[in-house]
């Protein structure tokens, strides 16, 4: 196979991993900054170039949009759709991962758990909404944001709307799950199958359990809900590969959020090894069923 891996970053331990693994067994990889490409239309027809050559005939796409960058990210991933290229996750199911709030009314419409959340763009709204939390110490999260950037643990109003004027970005409320101590599960989704899981906790004083944050990943045990849960979050956002966040609460298991393009780096760390040869393994089993 001939497989594209779009990603502004070439040295991140999954597309490391993966195109190691990938060539090894004798597939041609090329790893695609996709900021680096331009896309075209020409007279009624669709193109992207790249390094000066026309990008084309890939069997398969392995799309890593960052967040910040999606807009143009998926431009391009819509380039290789429309030529029915096998995309590992579609870029509709991309762009619902990364608008967090709308990711997670599509969980609760699926009658999954979710915090207490609500978004809202004017003061007076927000005023209104943080009177309907129980507690004074809420999460405020922009509404596009990764490795817990942009996420803030605040105590009153007046924080909230500071925060909210220094930033044209929408923002939305979310109950803080004080029992959770600053851990979340981090579940590896593939297909209909949870291939690895971590427990990931929080450093001293912060409550942002983000690996990039100087949170430590370890080992842990999931319930056959949480199990299900993650299944089923991956389903509801027609994602065939994602890293589902769960928090425990004291009412059970709740989803924090999907991310659509999840690392390897801390699952290998806790000793769940060869994902790499199992998300190529599913690619080429779930291809074959498409062409047939």
């Amino acid at each position: 196979m001939k497989i594209a891996i779009l990603s502004i970053l070439a040295d991140t331990h999954f597309v490391k991993l993966f195109a190691q693994e990938a060539r090894r067994c004798s597939h041609v990889v090329d790893v695609i900054n996709y900021l680096e490409c331009s896309t075209n239309i020409d007279e009624g027809e669709l193109s992207v170039t790249y390094e000066g050559k026309r990008l084309d005939s890939y069997d398969v796409v392995i799309p890593r949009i960052a967040s910040g960058y999606s807009t143009f990210g998926l431009n391009v991933l819509g380039h290789f759709e429309s030529s029915n290229t096998y995309c590992l996750n579609h870029s509709g199911a991309i762009r619902n991962s990364k608008d967090k709030f709308k990711a997670l009314t599509i969980l609760a419409n699926n009658k999954l758990r979710v915090p207490h959340s609500t978004a809202c763009f004017s003061k007076t709204s927000v005023e209104d909404q943080y009177q309907s939390f129980e507690s004074s110490t809420v999460i405020l999260k922009k509404n596009e944001s990764t490795q817990g950037e942009g996420v803030f643990k605040v105590n009153s109003l007046k924080e909230i709307q500071f925060l909210m004027d220094q930033s044209d970005q929408s923002f939305f409320l979310q109950e803080y799950i004080e029992e959770s101590r600053g851990e979340d599960i981090r579940v590896l989704v593939l297909g209909e199958k949870v291939i690895a899981y971590m427990l990931r906790q929080a450093p001293p004083g912060e409550f942002r359990s983000n690996l990039h944050l100087g949170g430590i990943a370890k080992q842990v045990e999931i319930t056959q809900e949480e199990r299900e849960m993650a299944i089923k979050a991956g389903q509801a956002l027609d994602l065939k590969f994602a890293g589902v966040d769960i928090l425990r609460s004291k009412s059970g298991p709740m989803l924090l959020e999907v991310n659509s393009a999840p690392g390897l780096k801390g699952l290998v760390e806790v000793g769940f090894n060869g994902l790499e040869s199992q998300i190529l393994d599913f690619i080429e089993k779930d291809l074959v069923k498409i062409i047939d």
